[in-house]
């Protein structure tokens, strides 16, 4: 009987040990490479689901806004999934393909129905259906408000304006007719403006009037000017006599009523600080009025120094009879 050593089988083993052994381990590394390689699965979550109709159809309703999808591919391309993700690079589109509008309709979400970057693939989507609900098609055009949270920097004050000033929005007629006779004011995303001093501007996204309908914004986004000015300052004198305005030095008596007024400056705190009362006179124009008649007229503040205020009294008339003296 030979020996082992002497069979095929014990030579395989026996001889050129080295470069079996190497081969042995080289089949293993390349084994788990090509598994890294073509093996390597992610699913993905909250995938939006785009449904898209024929020229004059819109989408009234679709019952899933966002899917999970499962990839598979090269694990290079699976680590690049969540950035794609955030750039709107994933996505799944179906069509409906109706020429008319549906009460309901479900259409399939299939793995060849997935937008992705790379080589990536998907095999599995879930849920793999949507159901829809199909209307005619209009567009109408919308007044864009900027929308912000924060406040901006002590002692600032802020306007806010959208450029363009009104947005079209396409979508299914049921709902846009609802929103023009609501008198629908379209609004942006947030605009940060927490601790701001300074004007800026920035592109920000319009928002859809409704989760459950696909509208179609144009322009999808606008530029929202913010514009911070310094919130002046502001100054108040309480009782201040009202003098009477006259032409001739002839005995006349005057009846003003009220006799004092509040006066209220606004400006820089500099400037503000700088006003002393004997600085300014309140003042009521009686020239040319006639004898025993009552008049409503407005106040004047007379600012004896050179100051860039603005004054405005509180009331801001007064009312005046003019009398010969005895």
């Amino acid at each position: 009987m030979p020996s082992i050593k002497n069979t095929i089988v014990g030579r395989f083993f026996v001889e050129n040990k080295s470069i079996k052994i190497l081969s042995l381990l080289l089949a293993v590394i390349v084994w788990y490479s090509i598994r890294g390689v073509i093996g390597v699965t992610k699913v993905v979550h909250d995938v939006p689901v785009e449904v898209r109709a024929r020229d004059g159809i819109a989408v009234l309703w679709q019952s899933e806004r966002q899917v999970s999808v499962t990839f598979k591919g090269a694990q290079q391309d699976i680590e690049r999934l969540e950035q794609a993700q955030a750039s709107g690079q994933i996505r799944a589109v179906v069509y409906a393909r109706e020429r008319a509008p549906a009460k309901e309709l479900t259409i399939e979400i299939q793995p060849k129905h997935i937008e992705s970057p790379g080589e990536v693939r998907a095999i599995r989507v879930k849920p793999d259906s949507v159901t829809i609900r199909l209307d005619e098609e209009m567009e109408s055009q919308f007044l864009c408000k900027a929308a912000y949270k924060g406040k901006p920097a002590v002692g600032q004050v802020m306007s806010m304006s959208c450029d363009p000033p009104h947005v079209i929005i396409r979508g299914p007629k049921q709902v846009l007719n609802e929103l023009v006779l609501g008198g629908y004011i379209a609004k942006t995303e947030d605009v940060d403006v927490a601790g701001i001093s300074e004007s800026f501007s920035k592109l920000v996204r319009v928002l859809s009037p409704g989760e459950n309908w696909g509208a179609q914004i144009e322009p999808a986004e606008v530029r929202v000017r913010v514009t911070i000015e310094k919130k002046p300052a502001v100054r108040r004198w309480a009782g201040v006599s009202v003098g009477a305005l006259l032409r001739s030095t002839a005995p006349v008596s005057v009846d003003i009523r009220p006799v004092s007024v509040d006066v209220v400056m606004s400006g820089s705190t500099e400037e503000l600080e700088s006003i002393k009362a004997e600085d300014f006179k309140v003042l009521v124009d009686c020239i040319g009025l006639d004898m025993s008649a009552t008049y409503d007229l407005p106040l004047t503040v007379h600012v004896l120094k050179d100051a860039n205020v603005l004054v405005t009294t509180e009331p801001a008339q007064v009312k005046v009879v003019l009398r010969e003296a005895l």
